[in-house]
């Protein structure tokens, strides 16, 4: 389980190039907000935890967390998609990612800040998902102050084209993917 202190994840296989990183708490074992934060990504290993916001103790329970890491790059027969990771420059600004194709109207949207530069706990949000492009920023919470300015992160990110069956190279289904809309009800 992972909680407010960085634990190293190992890869079971080194990576050609440094993979981009994707994760999401899967747990509700502590009653307070977290984030996922990571940093420290290489060929071989990364560091993660969870944060809490800055008006808790700082302290949580261990959660578990989903990841996956993925090869930057892009794939254009059967089903397309790409993984890429920016360039230390995302702040509390929105910040253009220019994708290497373009994509569907229906297709997804997965970004993760790859790095932890600023200390305070922050979110990684993005609007304008376009066929070419998304708009991504790190923000902060506001539980004991209300200053947002956030140091320069890196994004990973990962994009698809549409709903439905995943395809490798050689056209297998490797799996599937959807959407789902829901409420607190």
């Amino acid at each position: 389980s992972v909680n407010q202190g960085w634990r190293t994840i190992t890869f079971p296989n080194t990576f050609t190039n440094i993979p981009v990183v994707l994760a999401q708490i899967i747990t509700k074992n502590g009653p307070e907000a977290v984030v996922v934060r990571i940093r420290n990504i290489s060929t071989t290993s990364f560091d993660i935890r969870v944060q809490e916001e800055q008006g808790n103790n700082s302290s949580h329970v261990g959660e578990e967390v989903a990841w996956i890491a993925m090869e930057p790059g892009s794939q254009t027969t059967n089903f397309r998609y790409e993984a890429g990771i920016t360039a230390t420059s995302v702040t509390q600004n929105w910040f253009t990612i220019n994708f290497a194709q373009t994509y569907s109207a229906n297709g997804f949207f997965l970004p993760m800040m790859n790095t932890q530069a600023g200390g305070d706990p922050a979110g990684s949000r993005y609007q304008s998902l376009g066929a070419g492009s998304a708009q991504v920023k790190a923000e902060e919470e506001t539980s004991s102050d209300t200053e947002v300015a956030h140091a320069a992160e890196a994004f990973g990110y990962a994009v698809f084209d549409a709903p439905g069956d995943l395809y490798n190279e050689d056209g297998d289904v490797i799996g599937e993917m959807g959407s789902v809309t829901t409420d607190q009800a």
